[in-house]
């Protein structure tokens, strides 16, 4: 009997390729802030080009598509939200010794004839939720729902209302009134949103440039909890509270793990920097200091920061 025989009841990954879980070997690794799993697979070594591109995902779309289109990566059969992140090649076995592992004369590629690959797979936790097409497609905002981090900053500011509106405590009359500019306290919080694996060619530089400077014409919801299939805890922004500032590091391109019929796509990971102001970007504090009202320009009635639809910064587009 053959070392390796065919595949009997072959698991499939998300593109229809045939693959064997081997338990051989297998581990776990439970942490505090992450799970760590290795399992040894094997396929048909004609298939292994495509098993690759499968299992540990990409990422494509067309523009005006309101969401990318995204393979997710092959999860662990039996430890949920746990994803296929490393695939090192162990062996390449023949169910015979005949022409096992020599030049590949009919393809002629340089590389050599095998029956089978034998993988190891690293399965881990992800610091982004992994969510398919399919259960983000009913928010307003698709791509807000998955394959991002959303850092936040909180903190307070001093911010400046009129001038000579300080007096020392118990001075009923106001007669020394301190010459300098006084405050209100206020809150602000920077918050990053990094999206990840972008196609390089659908990378957003028009809505992003765009919305440089301004704030949102529309309420925003920001998920703070995924809750499994297409439940979220969300966070509400509403309109003109958020100001686009731009991007918080340098964009560059990386490539992916594995090309798509020899063509290797390339990536990049996009942190867009915004500010969150309670009480909005066009109000300010009255003379008074306890309310915040609506300024304007006073020749145009322009408001001091126009508005933009922030959601074509999260879609394909060029």
């Amino acid at each position: 009997m053959a070392a390796f025989p065919d595949i009997e009841r072959p698991q499939m990954t998300s593109g229809g390729t045939p693959f064997e879980f081997l338990f051989e070997s297998y581990s776990e690794d439970f942490i505090t802030r992450g799970t760590n799993s290795f399992m040894k697979v094997r396929c048909a070594w004609e298939d292994a080009a495509d098993f690759l591109f499968d299992i540990l995902g990409s990422t494509t779309g067309n523009v005006s598509d309101p969401k990318y289109t995204r393979t997710l990566p092959l999860e662990h059969p039996g430890i949920t939200d746990c994803w296929c992140v490393d695939a090192k090649l162990l062996s390449t076995p023949s169910s015979s010794k005949d022409g096992a592992n020599q030049y590949d004369e009919a393809l002629d590629t340089g590389m050599f004839t095998a029956d089978w690959a034998i993988y190891g797979l690293t399965f881990s936790r992800l610091p982004y939720f992994v969510v398919s097409d399919s259960n983000v497609s009913s928010q307003t905002i698709p791509e807000l729902f998955r394959y991002c981090i959303i850092a936040e900053r909180p903190r307070a500011r001093e911010r400046t209302i009129n001038s000579y509106s300080l007096k020392p405590l118990g001075d009923p009359d106001n007669t020394n009134m301190l010459k300098v500019p006084a405050f209100k306290m206020d809150r602000e919080q920077d918050i990053v949103i990094t999206q990840y694996q972008i196609p390089a060619g659908l990378y957003p530089f028009t809505a992003i440039d765009n919305c440089l400077g301004k704030v949102n014409s529309e309420t925003i919801e920001l998920p703070i909890s995924y809750e499994g299939t297409d439940s979220y805890v969300t966070r509400t922004y509403p309109a003109k509270t958020l100001l686009m500032r731009g991007v918080a590091t340098d964009i560059t391109m990386y490539p992916g793990p594995v090309g798509d019929s020899g063509l290797l796509k390339w990536y990049r990971d996009i942190p867009l920097f915004f500010t969150y102001r309670p009480n909005g970007w066009n109000k300010l504090p009255s003379p008074t200091g306890n309310t915040y009202v609506e300024y304007v320009f006073n020749i145009t009635n322009d408001p001091l920061y126009d508005t933009q639809a922030f959601a074509a910064m999260f879609k394909p587009t060029t």
